[in-house]
């Protein structure tokens, strides 16, 4: 895990967010993703689960506070340990293959004034081969609040425990372009995590949410 404190786009007086990322094998992305999100953090945060590449070489570039994460197959897990590691009023959790329009980090900023929401939700858009194939609201900025937690072992979010929580989550119009690098080895491993999860979720909207992905992979031809 990485901590590296930048001086946000409100100078050093405003210290309000973390910005909490779980890689693994990111060489490639690390330094355009940190470098991108300079003016908006003011604490970062970053969990190696792994990495075999020069991710945490390219990463001293930027800190020398490096931290390993041992990976649990489940992504939950890693968040919760990401955040738990985290000292800024609010935490923005992102991977190194989202981007957010600099444009739209005054009104991160400005959001993270309002004490109306435990956390806003921003527009996920997923690209494959340059096209939109999803779009789905997720939780990606949320107060730093020890009763939130990540749930799930895939497609994790904290939506359960602000609900239990009495919460309120506000809607933004913020757009959180995705461009993972999907193959059949990951939607092999979706399906893996189905089998081993759905007794213990066999009605819910995660599962359900996990099959719609799972169907996604076959009409774009990359299933196992």
């Amino acid at each position: 895990m990485i901590h590296i404190y930048y001086e946000s786009i409100h100078g050093r007086g405003r210290q309000m967010i973390s910005l909490c990322c779980i890689l693994r094998n990111e060489e490639k992305n690390l330094k355009q993703f940190l470098s991108h999100y300079k003016g908006l953090a003011d604490e970062v945060i970053i969990v190696d689960t792994g990495s075999k590449d020069k991710t945490i070489k390219t990463a001293k570039k930027f800190t020398n506070r490096i931290f390993s994460f041992r990976w649990q197959d489940d992504f939950s897990i890693a968040r919760n340990f990401s955040i738990e590691k985290a000292s800024k009023r609010w935490i923005l959790w992102l991977d190194p293959d989202e981007i957010i329009d600099k444009k739209d980090f005054w009104e991160i900023r400005q959001l993270t004034e309002k004490s109306a929401f435990l956390g806003f939700r921003l527009i996920q858009e997923t690209y494959f081969r340059n096209k939109l194939v999803s779009t789905r609201g997720i939780c990606k900025l949320f107060r730093n609040n020890k009763g939130i937690q990540f749930s799930y072992p895939v497609h994790e979010t904290v939506r359960q425990s602000i609900k239990a929580s009495s919460g309120r989550i506000g809607k933004t119009g913020i757009r959180v372009k995705h461009y993972p690098e999907l193959g059949k080895w990951k939607s092999a491993y979706y399906f893996e995590l189905l089998e081993k999860k759905k007794k213990e979720f066999p009605e819910s909207s995660w599962r359900k949410e996990l099959e719609n992905e799972v169907k996604l992979f076959k009409q774009l031809e990359i299933q196992p």
